[in-house]
């Protein structure tokens, strides 16, 4: 028979706050050091909206670029306009290393610095730019990415908790494992909004599917701090990219979709959820119009042209090429990931997928499938409008918002029918983790290569002309202690279930 036992200190330790923050600080910290200044898309335009918003500019002066980007003119010590000149000689040039650039250093005269990323939602620049006012130049470039990766651990930690109250706490760890991809991680520890964005909506789909769940098994009333941890984490991504208002409203759907009419109905019976989803919903609501009277949604000159042909067929052609980015294709989308990492992720994902979808119920594979579709039409439904006049500016990595969805459903669909497998949880959690560490680690190795060694220039990184702060071997070595603190944290936990005070573990006697 199933015993319902108290959780032991050890279990409580594992998935404790300190814990799962450092966990996930790790691999965003190891990326923030490894990758070169300003080697990450659009980093420069993004450094100056930071800087210039812990300097007291909301606004600046906006112009039109002979390429036809808008750009925000702010008023800043000069050694910023250096930004996109330092990573000039190696983006896009996979074969060059990170040495050619020129010293990012220049002198504290306030001038007129450019950024593209004038019109974007101040939240994240809010978060990350105090180290850019603190410190000019490397240092307070580093500091920027490290807060940038401190702030996406808490929420990746907080979606590991979020799920722990209602399915295996393996299976927890596990789905967040597999939708932080090492894109993921990258942007985490970096100065881009979109690191902060899909760790955001990681947080949002596990305490909505928390939520939605808690009542599955005639669990205690349901804890008021996964409602506090829905409007936290949905105040982070609405305000954060110029389409995460409409992320937050389609994974709210897209969950609702995936659970019984019934459940529904509890959940909106709660008052406490009703009062935090109109606010929230406010929030977004606001957070839009923000958006569309700033001009933050004006087109962007797209990457890739339609010459004449159906956008549609264009655009769904280049799926691959979107699934590949959302696994990993880093520097300026000029450094993809090994073979070894993309067929990882994919097996991890697909896996979880194909399980999740055989052992749950109807509505489990509903939301998965939906998920998985969603994620294929959005490049379609965003670009489609301006293809013909402007091209396609579409990368992967903008669906990640909705995509991490899929490897999150399938872990709570898998949950839901583990008593038709119960051995295989913890088989498919290790598995998973076993999986993406690996894949981590790999596409964390092959990066620093290129900017050590270049693409074709050898393995011997440690060598390298180029070297990051710590050394390339302190920081691989780093990356593979994640790896391997990952599956050991899994391979330890027991399955439970929740409590308003925490985690109780469920074993088998």
């Amino acid at each position: 028979m199933d015993v319902i036992t108290t959780t032991s200190t050890h279990q409580r330790w594992l998935l404790s706050w300190p814990v799962l923050i450092v966990l996930f600080a790790v691999p965003g910290i190891a990326w923030a050091l490894a990758s070169p200044l300003f080697s990450v898309p659009d980093e420069p335009s993004h450094a100056v909206k930071a800087v210039a918003t812990w300097s007291g500019q909301a606004s600046g002066d906006d112009a039109t670029s002979a390429d036809g980007h808008l750009t925000t003119t702010f008023q800043l010590p000069a050694v910023w306009a250096q930004a996109t000149i330092v990573r000039e000689c190696f983006a896009f040039s996979p074969d060059v290393t990170a040495d050619c650039s020129p010293p990012f250093a220049g002198p504290n005269t306030v001038t007129g610095v450019e950024s593209t990323a004038g019109h974007y939602p101040p939240l994240f620049y809010a978060l990350v730019g105090w180290g850019g006012r603190l410190s000019s130049g490397p240092t307070g470039l580093y500091l920027m990415r490290i807060a940038s990766a401190v702030v996406c651990a808490a929420l990746l930690a907080t979606a590991v908790r979020s799920l722990a109250t209602v399915i295996d706490p393996r299976l927890a760890v596990a789905g967040t494992l597999v939708a932080a991809t090492p894109m993921v991680l990258f942007l985490a520890g970096s100065v881009n909004p979109n690191g902060l964005e899909v760790c955001s909506a990681i947080a949002v789909w596990s305490a909505l599917l928390a939520i939605a769940h808690h009542d599955d098994h005639g669990r205690t009333p349901r804890p008021r701090s996964l409602i506090v941890t829905m409007v936290v984490a949905g105040v982070a991504l609405a305000l954060t990219r110029t389409l995460s208002p409409a992320f937050l409203a389609a994974i709210a759907v897209l969950v609702a979709v995936s659970v019984p009419a019934e459940s529904v109905r509890r959940v909106l019976r709660d008052r406490s959820f009703v009062i935090g989803g109109v606010a929230l919903a406010a929030v977004g609501a606001l957070a839009t119009a923000s958006i569309v009277l700033s001009g933050a949604l004006a087109s962007t000159p797209g990457r890739i042209g339609v010459d004449g042909k159906n956008p549609v067929v264009v655009i769904l052609g280049e799926t691959s090429g979107y699934l590949a980015e959302m696994i990993g294709v880093f520097g300026w989308l000029d450094t993809s990931a090994p073979a070894f990492t993309s067929f990882a992720w994919l097996a991890a994902v697909f896996g979880l997928l194909a399980v999740g979808c055989v052992i749950g119920t109807r509505r489990d594979a509903l939301g998965i499938l939906l998920t998985l579709g969603a994620t294929i039409a959005l490049p379609v439904i965003i670009q489609y409008p301006s293809a013909a006049a402007q091209g396609l500016p579409w990368q992967g990595r903008y669906a990640l918002p909705i995509a991490v969805g899929i490897p999150l459903l399938s872990v709570v669909a898998i949950d839901r029918g583990r008593a038709l497998v119960r051995s295989l949880t913890p088989r498919v959690a290790v598995a998973s983790a076993t999986l993406t560490g690996a894949a981590t680690v790999a596409a964390f190795a092959w990066t620093l290569r290129r900017y050590t060694t270049g693409a074709t220039g050898g393995l011997r990184i440690t060598s390298g002309s180029w070297q990051p702060p710590g050394g390339s071997v302190l920081l691989i070595a780093t990356m593979i202690g994640f790896a391997v603190a990952t599956v050991g944290l899994t391979a330890a936990l027991r399955r439970g279930s929740a409590t308003h005070d925490g985690l109780e573990t469920e074993t088998t006697g």
